[in-house]
């Protein structure tokens, strides 16, 4: 048998190299929006939380008038509520210190259960990553604020 006339099977060296270059291409296109997506996903998580550990220390403030929110040997902690500060897919929770209790103007509406107004309450949640931060902010009139970094 004549070495001409034999077949030869395989890939050439130029279409593996091509075929490279597009699963390269494509790479580069695809993850940059995977790794981003996943980070976006972990924040909306983070702030699901902190909306839930929000109402529960809003609760806790009501059945206890007058009480911190997160002060030193408050009732109203994510530790005494039973939150947990985590880390939580790679999120940490706290109440940063330099909260205000009710005033005693604002606490004077009292309802049938005994409860008062928390319209001068003012806290702070704080989530981080060790990288990014979102904070969620209770002014005295009530209203939440959401500020990321």
């Amino acid at each position: 048998m004549n070495r001409l006339t034999k077949k030869r099977s395989g890939f050439t060296l130029i279409e593996i190299l091509v075929v490279l270059i597009i699963v390269g291409v494509l790479a580069s296109i695809a993850l940059p929006n995977l790794f981003s997506n996943i980070s976006k996903s972990r924040s909306a998580q983070a702030l699901a939380t902190m909306s839930g550990y929000k109402v529960s220390l809003e609760a806790c403030a009501q059945l206890h008038p007058g009480e911190t929110v997160g002060g030193t040997g408050s009732l109203c902690t994510l530790a005494n509520q039973n939150l947990n500060a985590g880390p939580i897919n790679g999120w940490s929770y706290s109440i940063p210190a330099g909260t205000a209790p009710p005033t005693a103007a604002e606490g004077t509406t009292v309802a049938p259960t005994g409860n008062i107004t928390l319209g001068t309450l003012t806290y702070t949640l704080r989530a981080t990553d060790g990288t990014n931060t979102i904070t969620l902010t209770r002014g005295a009139g009530g209203t939440w604020t959401c500020s990321t970094g």
